[in-house]
């Protein structure tokens, strides 16, 4: 199933797998992933973008649960011992 979120953004669900992609390239964005898809959003994570594009998406129900898959698969918490690993940042530019 694809979910568009905007003009330019959408996410694929294949089998139980969900990630967003752009629709200028082929590369798989994943919800841990922090870029900027829009100048003025800033960099977040993948899921934060997914979650604000699909506010003023016309969605179907089916569609809004692959949403939220893909949002709710954002690692939340890191044990607290161990130490994070630095986020890979990437420039989408628009």
């Amino acid at each position: 199933m694809q979910v568009v979120l905007s003009p330019r953004f959408v996410l694929i669900e294949q089998g139980e797998v969900v990630f967003l992609t752009d629709r200028r390239g082929d590369e798989k964005i994943w919800p841990e992933d922090v870029f900027q898809p829009f100048p003025n959003w800033g960099f977040r994570p993948a899921a934060e973008h997914a979650r604000r594009m699909a506010r003023t998406a016309r969605l179907k129900p089916e569609q809004r649960e692959v949403v939220q898959r893909f949002c709710d698969s954002l690692p939340k918490t890191r044990d607290p011992g161990s130490s994070p690993d630095p986020p890979e940042i990437r420039r989408v530019d628009p």
